[in-house]
């Protein structure tokens, strides 16, 4: 009687793959966030070899941050199948939440979740590299399976016997909530930039092994008389501060490393158009970037290469098949032309967390309908 439950959300435990406090990914934070809206809510960030690490924070009454300690880690996920992780998860649930009426494996799909809580509700969140075939013994159990990308939700095999949704990232960027930051950044952004016809930003973790950046400095060094504004971390690979080190001597690049997500809505306002200059290669088949809705919150068009996870968007979307298609599109951009603002931003707004929430309980009100 688990999928007719009258209250899936009523206490719910989520083992991320995901820290809480990762750099710019705060998707799943959000969903943790409302689901402590409805009821005690216990995320769980990787395990930690670190004593001084391991921590029970609570972010509000409802909603409790744990990161456990860790012997060993294995090779092959974050260590939450390890005994001692699950002595831990079990006491610290069993504390601050009873029995779950929901579970939810982020990234990695746990099975002894569903062994551990076989009353509640089980939800496996696909990572980026999600590999339906491959991984299917691992899933197999679970009720509902989140697909990021059309190609992930087709490939998950028929056999399947729970619910698969697909669905996208969300933010929680807003025109009414930004910061003045003019004493840090905006003003010298305006400064630097008023002398450029337009600006073009991206915002971001920064990796060779995701962003292309020979696409991105032929872009920058073809288009003169734009500023690219390029906020983000690098991964701190050898290759990718050598690339870091270079946008930062372009003379049309304002670079801004280590900025807080809650004031990205401050400089993407001063964005006419927010870039996606992915690779369209393995790294990247499986992702829906999160920047795409970020730039919609504040009714900002976005540019990309074609990323399958954001074909699906159609006219919102601009797509570049080349590097000089890329290059055209952002010469020519005139915002008139393309998707409105408003069009953006009611499109962020219905992707937020408490549409999909939604969307989930009908999906496994369905189910429930299959098994019975």
């Amino acid at each position: 009687m688990k999928y007719k439950h009258s209250k899936i959300w009523g206490s719910n435990l989520i083992l991320s793959d995901i820290p809480w406090d990762y750099y710019l990914h705060p998707c799943p934070i959000f969903y943790a966030e409302e689901l402590s809206k409805h009821g005690p809510t216990l995320w769980v960030n990787p395990p930690t070899r670190n004593p001084a690490k391991t921590k029970l924070i609570f972010k509000n009454k409802n909603l409790l941050i744990f990161t456990p300690i860790i012997f060993k880690r294995p090779s092959d996920d974050s260590g939450f199948g390890k005994l001692e992780v699950r002595i831990q998860l079990k006491a610290t649930s069993l504390f601050f939440l009873g029995s779950p009426t929901s579970v939810w494996s982020i990234s990695t799909a746990y099975p002894h979740l569903i062994k551990e809580n076989p009353s509640a509700v089980s939800i496996f969140w696909t990572g980026d590299f999600f590999s339906p075939e491959k991984e299917y013994k691992s899933y197999k159990n679970f009720d509902l399976a989140l697909c990021l990308t059309p190609k992930t939700h087709e490939s998950i095999p028929n056999k399947f016997k729970g619910e698969k949704v697909h669905f996208h990232m969300c933010s929680q960027l807003s025109r009414k909530e930004k910061k003045s930051l003019s004493s840090k950044y905006v003003s010298s952004i305006l400064e630097k930039g008023s002398k450029y016809n337009k600006t073009a930003g991206y915002v971001g973790t920064l990796s060779d092994r995701r962003v292309d950046f020979d696409s991105l400095f032929y872009l920058i060094e073809n288009l003169p008389d734009i500023f690219f504004i390029i906020v983000g971390v690098g991964d701190g690979s050898q290759s990718t501060e050598e690339k870091i080190c270079r946008l930062k001597s372009k003379s049309n690049v304002q670079f801004i490393e280590g900025m807080d997500y809650e004031d990205l809505a401050e400089v993407i306002s001063e964005f006419d158009m927010g870039l996606i200059p992915y690779k369209t290669d393995h790294a990247n088949i499986g992702t829906c970037p999160t920047k795409f809705v970020d730039y919609s919150c504040m009714g900002k068009p976005t540019i990309s290469t074609r990323l399958p996870g954001l074909e699906k968007f159609g006219d919102l979307i601009l797509i570049a098949d080349s590097k000089e298609d890329f290059r055209f599109l952002i010469q020519n951009f005139k915002a008139n032309d393309h998707s409105k603002p408003n069009d953006l931003i009611k499109f962020a707004h219905e992707s937020n967390p408490s549409e999909f929430l939604r969307k989930f309980e009908d999906a496994l009100a369905h189910l429930y309908e299959k098994v019975n």
